[in-house]
């Protein structure tokens, strides 16, 4: 199975050759040209637990969205993410019925992607991630099973059968027949993932800045007590963001990227007036950063860094007893991840402008805090916007039974709802594609509102009967 490095992400894609159609009845035809959030599809509720069907043969029968929960628990031994219902293996019917003989997921991934290269002509699939771990706090990184982990998972085993978040048009679906062949990855479950995949938070972030696009970028967290780092890579007006990991403890922290690709970053101590400075190496084919360890180097406030034109770097920050601004030169050792300081001196200078030039003055970017969200431009004027990770992913919003849960942004700005049949009124949006968990034949005969996707836990002929008779409904 090819696998695209995390940089790549967005142009990489899986050769699967040539999409041939097959010829699909007049009545298909014409449900497939409404958009996808007015058709009626098929769904599981907990797809890996035990059900009358393994998941692939309920492809093979016309659902058309699966569910699996997922859990991090031992990902450090394993390098997979874990399915289960209350833990990682608990409820999955593994081995059974088709399903793979592993709680693992990326064989349950394999197995759907060469369904959709072997049945390409499949209304989309969507398939819903139940994160029952938290895959955000801390900065999770890439070795810690974070978003990024999480994203070259997918895109490595999916490729090009993917359909992106970042495909999508605003404010309306595309039709059903126009996302033919393509799967879409919803993410559900842990609240705090849910909103950090979309955005990020945090104070005082700073940017740094090469000829070749690459980019760093570094903040203090909300607490002002640990400092956390992004990577990305420009492409003209916009940056593609890809890693991101907590570095140190600390607070004011200030990057600076070489050509060469060596960072090197000062900060202060979260508690004291020291000042420290880290040397790092970007990888450009992962974007991750290897880090040496902090070094004090001097006292005082709001350090900053840049690169001369010598080659050597400077240094300035604040006094913490007179209030000056005082400076040093440094030269680095690449191979040692040292810097050779001068001494520092008082000098009648203002600190560094936050806007980070690249060493050949081509490049340019800038980032900002705002109501504690971090945003970023590359422009001098024009709209700011947000760091964040490729958005690969869909998220599905959960207003529960009165509309109201979980009514602030990012949450309520997505293409998807997820409520339970519980309720008596399912919350209903013109562009949302609404999903109801745990549908089941009392609702239907009752009438009860069952959106785009009713969630059952019996996929029989007498629901796929129910789908097909609706006007709207899609069980190719």
């Amino acid at each position: 199975m090819q696998r695209c490095a995390v940089a790549l992400l967005t142009a990489c894609h899986v050769a699967t050759g040539v999409r041939k159609r097959r010829k699909v009845s007049s009545d298909a035809a014409n449900k497939g040209s409404m958009p996808l959030d007015k058709a009626l599809f098929m769904a599981t509720h907990n797809s890996y637990e035990k059900k009358p069907m393994g998941i692939i043969q309920s492809f093979d029968f016309g659902v058309r969205q699966v569910e699996l929960d997922i859990y991090i628990k031992d990902f450090s031994r394993h390098k997979q993410y874990c399915i289960g219902h209350f833990w990682c293996g608990e409820a999955t019917q593994v081995g059974e019925l088709g399903n793979p003989n592993t709680t693992y997921l990326n064989a349950w991934l394999e197995q759907i992607a060469d369904w959709s290269r072997s049945h390409r002509d499949h209304s989309p699939i969507s398939l819903l991630i139940d994160m029952k771990s938290d895959l955000a706090s801390g900065g999770k990184t890439y070795a810690e099973a974070g978003f990024p982990n999480l994203q070259e998972t997918f895109q490595g085993i999916f490729g090009d059968l993917m359909y992106w978040a970042n495909e999508k048009p605003g404010g309306y679906w595309p039709s059903v027949n126009q996302l033919r062949g393509r799967i879409m990855v919803v993410l559900s479950g842990n609240r705090n993932s849910r909103i950090f995949y979309q955005e990020d938070k945090g104070r005082n972030p700073r940017v740094a800045v090469n000829d070749a696009g690459l980019v760093v970028e570094t903040h203090t967290n909300q607490g002002g007590r640990s400092i956390y780092y992004w990577t990305g890579k420009m492409s003209g007006d916009t940056v593609s963001w890809f890693r991101k990991g907590k570095f140190d403890a600390g607070k004011d922290t200030w990057p600076v990227l070489l050509n060469d690709n060596t960072v090197v970053e000062v900060h202060k101590s979260e508690n004291l007036d020291n000042l420290f400075f880290r040397v790092g190496r970007l990888d450009q084919a992962s974007m991750e950063i290897s880090w040496a360890p902090s070094v004090k180097y001097d006292s005082g406030k709001s350090p900053a860094i840049r690169l001369l034109p010598n080659g050597q770097l400077q240094e300035r920050h604040i006094s913490e007893w007179t209030g000056k601004v005082w400076t040093r030169n440094g030269t680095l050792d690449v191979a040692r991840r040292i810097i050779t300081w001068t001494d520092s001196k008082q000098v009648n200078l203002a600190a560094f402008d936050p806007v980070a030039i690249s060493p050949s003055g081509s490049r340019r970017v800038e980032a900002k805090a705002q109501s504690d969200l971090l945003f970023y431009r590359t422009g001098s004027s024009g709209t700011f916007k947000k760091i964040a990770y490729e958005q690969m992913f869909f998220i599905d919003w959960q207003p529960g039974c009165d509309g109201t849960s979980e009514n602030y942004p990012p949450l309520n700005q997505g293409s998807w709802i997820g409520v339970s049949r519980r309720c008596d009124g399912v919350k209903r949006m013109e562009g949302v594609a609404t999903r109801v968990w745990q549908y089941n034949k009392d609702d239907q005969r009752n009438g009860k509102e069952f959106g785009s996707y009713p969630a059952t836990d019996e996929p029989d002929a007498a629901y796929k009967s129910w789908v097909s008779s609706k006007s709207y409904g899609i069980i190719y």
